[in-house]
């Protein structure tokens, strides 16, 4: 009785007792009664109704497929109950209580104990601790609901998934934010970087949250737009995925990197809604697959061929330089000047440095298709040459953190202080650095005010986007566009916690099965550990 021993039941009605080693105990077949001792102990209790007692040692005890009583000892016990109707209760150690897929009754002790009830509607009682209760569902009781032992309890999930029934689930990204609503059903799991939501919705629905252009423009413009965008998602879709979407595994990104996407309660005004649905499942083809239908705010006197903006970024065909009306935009022309020092400091915070003290500086501007603007840089002791998109780089970068006052108003308001590549920078003769652009975004593809300014003057949304991208008219989508999109919403930014405010009706689920159905009310979801998340809802 003193060693580790191994003991097994018959098929009868058992009475099996361990002795001080770490011993494996199994019951079998019989209604058993066992009882360990205080080693740290295996026991299976097979297939009847058996009623274990864990010793003081750190037990592991299986009840199997009866209806079992099982009572932990001293030390921090796993206590299963299998597949009957069980009867789990912790003692003053760290417990790990799981009843399985019976209606089970769980009960931890004065300690912190983690519960779980699995498949049946079961009864949880975690005790004066600070337990964690995992996949607590519809159907199951917290006995201690509303009392101060349960105060501190956590239900906890490896995800949750919310559904609305009827209207939008509202939520609001970050403070001073403007509060977003939508539609389709929301998941919400636990990653390394913070917690991640995904939006599962149909294609045509999501566009309807598009927020890239001003609903009051023209309506062939509006339905360029969607055209544009709907094209854009479907390039993503037909091709590797990759940054977020590989990372984190969603089909789009909701924000500028990929398309502006606010919720389809942020999109409800009718000239977008008639431009998503008069275009419905249109896009561009080239070459039997989807276009690279890039675009932007504002362009120059013509927009850019990619080859000319995307150093290494080869000729293609429907993406070269175009001209472009007049646009009504605050974004059209831009300048603003530096001192020399500011300048040269800027770029050295950007890892370019120079020896010797500036003398000059000069802009060339490239022939179309001869790829981005040059800026020639010399001191009093060398001379180099870069090209534009490195400034334009080191400018965004470190411009409006180092010298603000510089920099006008609009593009502090941004966040960029040098808004397309289409630009120059020169030496003044009052001892300053001059910068001077046109446009806002990259300069490829469909410019938005110019899009905007041919609808004005009476241009088709098929001609719109013949003329941006070279030769490319909508076509009806060849089956590349699922029924359902994946669309992140918020990723890698450290976020804790997520609070979401149905309008409607709702079922919130996890993996295990319905966790909640309810009307309005409040679902916070925060981060657990180190992948899950916990729940608490208010009504």
């Amino acid at each position: 009785l003193g060693g580790n021993d191994v003991i097994r039941g018959g098929d009868g009605d058992d009475i099996i007792c361990g002795g001080y080693g770490n011993d494996l105990i199994v019951g079998n077949q019989g209604d058993d009664l066992i009882r360990a001792s205080s080693g740290d102990d295996i026991i299976r209790g097979g297939s009847g109704d058996d009623r274990v007692w864990a010793g003081s040692g750190s037990d592991r005890v299986l009840g199997g497929g009866g209806g079992d009583t099982i009572y932990g000892g001293t030390g921090a016990d796993s206590l299963a109950g299998g597949g009957g109707t069980d009867r789990l209760r912790g003692d003053s150690g760290n417990d790990d209580l799981r009843g399985g897929a019976g209606r089970d009754i769980l009960m931890g002790s004065g300690d912190n104990d983690e519960l779980t009830g699995d498949g049946g509607a079961d009864s949880i009682d975690g005790g004066p601790g600070n337990d964690v209760i995992w996949e607590f569902l519809r159907g199951d009781v917290h006995v201690a609901a509303g009392t101060p032992a349960a105060a501190d309890d956590v239900f906890a999930y490896r995800r949750l998934q919310v559904t609305p029934n009827d209207g939008w689930l509202l939520w609001q990204p970050a403070a001073g934010q403007l509060t977003q609503g939508h539609e389709g059903a929301l998941t919400i799991t636990n990653r390394n970087d913070g917690l991640l939501m995904v939006e599962r919705i149909e294609p045509e629905r999501y566009l309807l949250g598009i927020a890239e252009m001003p609903y009051s423009w023209e309506p062939a413009a509006l339905e360029s737009q969607a055209v544009a965008a709907r094209t854009y998602l479907a390039s993503l879709l037909a091709n590797p995925r990759y940054g977020p979407m590989a990372e984190y595994g969603f089909d789009i990104c909701d924000h500028a990197a990929c398309q502006v996407y606010k919720g389809t309660k942020y999109g409800w005004l009718e000239p977008w809604e008639e431009a998503v649905a008069g275009t419905s499942g249109q896009i561009l083809l080239y070459g039997g697959a989807p276009a690279s239908t890039f675009y932007h705010s504002t362009s120059g006197d013509t927009t850019r061929s990619i080859q000319d903006v995307w150093t290494g970024s080869a000729a293609i065909p429907y993406l070269q330089a175009v001209s472009v009306p007049k646009q009504k935009s605050p974004f059209a022309k831009w300048w603003y000047k530096l001192p020399k020092d500011a300048f040269m400091d800027i770029l050295a915070h950007d890892g370019v440095t120079m020896a010797g003290s500036l003398d000059s500086i000069l802009t060339v501007k490239t022939a179309p298709g001869d790829g981005p603007y040059r800026v020639r840089i010399r001191t009093t002791v060398e001379t180099r040459v870069f090209e534009i998109t490195t400034i334009q780089r080191a400018l965004n970068r470190y411009a409006l953190s180092l010298y603000p006052e510089y920099l006008p108003p609009l593009h502090r308001t941004l966040g960029e202080a040098a808004l397309s590549p289409t630009f120059t920078v020169k030496t003044r003769s009052d001892g300053y650095v001059g910068v001077r652009g046109k446009g806002w975004g990259h300069q490829i593809g469909l410019s938005q005010y110019g899009a905007n300014a041919l609808a004005a003057s009476g241009a088709t949304a098929d001609e719109i986007l013949n003329h941006f991208y070279t030769g490319l008219t909508p076509k009806d989508d060849p089956g590349i566009i699922p029924d359902l999109i994946d669309v992140g919403l918020f990723y890698a930014n450290g976020s804790r916690r997520i609070v979401l405010r149905p309008t409607g009706g709702y079922v919130l689920r996890s993996d295990g099965g319905i966790v909640s159905i309810g009307t309005g009310g409040r679902i916070a979801v925060t981060r657990y550990g180190a992948d899950a998340v916990a729940l608490r809802i208010k009504e």
